[in-house]
């Protein structure tokens, strides 16, 4: 096959279909590429270098240096990274499907460790006072510890114009459950969005009506919007201790504890029990970390770290 020279030896990759990758140029071109022998292995939203291979194939050179990524636990122990050069989370929950707590405080955990900020986005707020009870209390919880966030409908548009103000300069990942109108998000942000997925997935081999990839949508304004598959589960890697508890900043603004190693359990004068004894953070999220805590200690890397 004749190398052809030509003018795109930049793209982005717009989606990760295991080896198969598609590329897509600042100009709109697009090419199929293999991320074997590639490393390290390309995901959505990284930029690399490619040679053109004519019929619309590319053969991918290297990988330029990633600004930030997206990671999750794939098998036991091995973390794997799932999206490059975002800036933040999006992370979407609704009244209908039930929003699980738990779930949301691992992607919010994750993102405060890759350094990504937050945005919490309660998505068909246009429902009843009734059917959003829960999903309003949830948000309530989250904005008191100081998270971020919006109530939204892409039904009616309700909260857009903070969001693409949120949007702005960005490049936003959407995460959450499945259910919970991310792709109708997605089409309400983006004209014209239904009609580049189905493209996309057409020229991939993939299903139309089901994210199974992370893709990359190009937003004015060198902004840019990833819509990622929902999920059942969202599960951490392994963490060290000190990690975990970055993940909960309720308990870094606490005043510290007698111990510097103190994993707020049954140690003596420990300010994060003593905030929940008067109330001081929420009950739920510390059942939680002490969840977590159980997991993270059954793994090499607490055993290994302080």
């Amino acid at each position: 096959m004749t190398e052809r020279a030509g003018p795109h030896d930049l793209a982005r990759v717009v989606i990760n279909h295991g080896p198969t990758l598609m590329l897509e140029t600042s100009q709109g071109d697009r090419y199929f590429a293999q991320s074997r022998r590639v490393t390290p292995p390309p995901v959505t939203g990284d930029q690399v270098q490619f040679v053109d291979l004519g019929g619309g194939q590319a053969r991918i050179e290297r990988v330029l240096p990633r600004l930030s990524v997206f990671c999750r636990l794939e098998g036991r122990h091995q973390r794997r990274v799932v999206a490059a050069n975002i800036d933040q989370i999006l992370l979407v929950f609704a009244a209908s499907p039930q929003p699980e707590s738990d779930l949301m405080d691992r992607y919010l955990i994750a993102a405060q460790l890759l350094g990504l900020r937050p945005l919490l986005l309660m998505n068909k707020a246009d429902l009843g006072d009734v059917e959003c009870e829960a999903a309003e209390a949830l948000l309530r919880e989250y904005l008191a510890l100081g998270y971020p966030g919006l109530r939204i409908s892409a039904t009616t548009g309700q909260g857009f114009d903070a969001l693409r103000r949120r949007l702005n300069g960005a490049a936003s990942l959407l995460v959450g459950q499945s259910g919970v109108g991310k792709s109708a998000l997605t089409n309400a942000l983006i004209p014209g969005a239904a009609n580049r997925v189905g493209a996309l997935s057409d020229a991939l081999g993939t299903g139309r009506h089901t994210t199974t990839h992370t893709r990359w949508h190009p937003l004015p304004g060198d902004s840019a919007l990833l819509d990622a598959p929902g999920v059942r589960d969202f599960k951490l890697w392994a963490l060290t201790p000190r990690e975990l508890m970055q993940g909960f900043p309720e308990f870094s603004a606490l005043k510290p504890c007698r111990f510097a190693d103190c994993l707020h359990q049954h140690e003596p004068d420990c300010a994060v029990r003593q905030a929940l004894d008067n109330g001081g953070i929420p009950a739920r999220r510390y059942q939680h970390y002490q969840r977590l805590l159980a997991q993270m200690q059954q793994t090499p890397a607490w055993r290994r770290r302080p």
